[in-house]
């Protein structure tokens, strides 16, 4: 608990210098490398690499998320001094998703399960306060969080391929 916020950073910073420096090294010169022909272009030794392009598709994955990251509207629910229900209306996700939010994008995120609303766009998630994050978002409540792409399958998505089901959770939220 009391390293937590400093992991978070540190992790974060670290898979992207980690990111950059994959980079470096697939660009710098590959004269060396025994499996290149005499005298081939930088750019044809480049194409012709499989690492290149696997580190490519990473990139644009992780890139992604951050090219649809937005503020977005909303609406706060006191449910106890413990919890609040945030209300957002900028789409409808299926059951069994969850959504990334943060007042601060660069530095924390934080997964939640997603309510969907029926009969119009929006969903819901319940904060309860089970850390410094939390507790602020409860004590304080914002008006606009950041949200990064839309609301993601997780594991729970695979729940409606069965008719009876024993789920075993926990977390603060349950």
């Amino acid at each position: 608990k009391k390293h937590h916020n400093t992991f978070e950073l540190s992790h974060r910073l670290l898979g992207w210098t980690a990111l950059l420096l994959f980079w470096v090294r697939a660009l710098l010169p590959s004269r060396l490398d025994p499996s290149v022909a005499a005298g081939a272009s930088l750019a044809a030794q480049h194409v012709r690499r499989p690492e290149n392009w696997i580190l490519l598709s990473a990139t644009i994955s992780i890139a992604s998320t951050w090219l649809s990251l937005r503020t977005v509207p909303v609406q706060v629910t006191p449910l106890s001094r413990h919890a609040v229900m945030l209300t957002f209306s900028y789409t409808l996700p299926v059951n069994g998703t969850f959504t990334r939010i943060s007042s601060r994008p660069l530095l924390e995120w934080h997964s939640f399960a997603t309510i969907p609303e029926r009969g119009r766009p929006g969903y819901s998630i319940i904060v309860s306060g089970a850390g410094d994050w939390t507790k602020a978002c409860i004590g304080d409540p914002p008006s606009s969080l950041w949200v990064r792409g839309l609301p993601t399958c997780g594991v729970m998505r695979i729940a409606t391929l069965f008719d009876r089901l024993v789920i075993i959770a926990t977390g603060s939220g349950i």
